[in-house]
């Protein structure tokens, strides 16, 4: 019997036990994250007990007619014990269905995480979703194997030589709020010639710095002149897992691309850190519809491999 519940705040430590302990989580799918989003959304993320035991959750939140796992996370999907058979699996998917039709949702939104996180953890489940002619999107992203990296070596010959022009510049955190102030102000610049702006407002940066510190780094980039010319922000989306959001560079630097130098030293950080892989975020547009080669091509240039974001649609009536 799969008893299903909908989430409430105070089983929050029993959520976030539940995915400390569970192989296919990420920083994504715990409530200390998500809940840094919780004004701008009406969560119904849903638990799954059986025998009174936690077995599976599934983050997420209704838009009109639609659930979404998780607007607030790059991903989500249903996070469930490993080992978990997969006739209970079906009696999960079961309830889920009949949840949403209680609740008139006609459409449910799986956003799985990378390839490179996630290995073979969620394939029982997608086989499932499978069986309901879903609309399958799959995004690319970049990513340095850095259990390969061997600093300078492993970039192309192009990009060794900006290093060695820009062997001045240094990267460091930003831990004032100056700093952090000046790198939001640059990426502002960056994301308004392409006419959008930052997914965080500058409030939830300082949050999600501040509330996720051992998760989260802002690294800058600083000239001789302790000007930030370039820098990015990462998040440890498990134990051996970075990624980079916003690289961005001050516009009067462009020609002498600081960005390389920034991610470099970054990679150089973390693999002191014992990290595996450094994750430089998609290349595409549109839901994969589109590769933007330009920036898929910068991202080629530091020796990178290929992995995918995976978004699974399903149709309920």
């Amino acid at each position: 019997m799969i008893t299903l519940t909908q989430y409430e705040e105070k089983k929050f430590d029993e959520w976030d036990s539940f995915i400390e302990h569970s192989k296919g989580s990420t920083l994504h799918s715990y409530r200390k994250f998500l809940n840094y989003h919780k004004d701008k959304f009406q969560d119904s993320s849903l638990m799954f007990y059986h025998n009174n035991n936690l077995v599976a959750v599934l983050p997420g939140v209704l838009v009109e007619s639609s659930f979404i796992s998780h607007p607030g996370a790059s991903y989500g999907g249903l996070i469930y014990k490993e080992g978990l058979k997969i006739d209970t699996l079906y009696k999960i998917h079961e309830e889920i269905l009949n949840y949403s039709k209680e609740n008139k949702v006609h459409k449910i939104e799986f956003r799985f995480p990378y390839s490179i996180i996630s290995k073979h953890y969620f394939d029982s489940y997608k086989y499932i979703l499978h069986n309901h002619s879903p609309i399958i999107y799959r995004e690319v992203s970049q990513f340095i194997d850095l259990t390969k990296f061997k600093e300078e070596k492993s970039f192309s010959d192009n990009f060794k030589r900006i290093l060695n022009k820009n062997y001045n510049l240094k990267t460091s955190e930003a831990k004032n709020e100056k700093d952090i102030e000046n790198f939001y102000n640059i990426l502002c610049d960056n994301l308004l010639k392409h006419d959008t702006e930052p997914t965080h407002t500058l409030s939830e940066l300082k949050f999600i710095l501040k509330n996720l510190a051992s998760q989260s780094r802002l690294f800058v980039t600083k000239d001789a002149n302790s000007n930030i010319v370039s820098g990015s922000f990462a998040l440890l989306l498990n134990d051996v897992t970075p990624h980079l959001f916003y690289l961005c560079t001050d516009n009067s630097y462009l020609s002498k691309s600081p960005l390389v130098k920034t991610i470099y030293d970054v990679s150089k950080y973390f693999k002191l850190k014992d990290s595996c892989y450094l994750n430089l975020g998609i290349s595409t547009e549109n839901r994969g519809q589109i590769l933007n080669y330009g920036l898929n091509n910068f991202k080629e240039k530091f020796n990178t491999q290929g992995t995918f974001r995976e978004t699974i649609i399903i149709d309920i009536w």
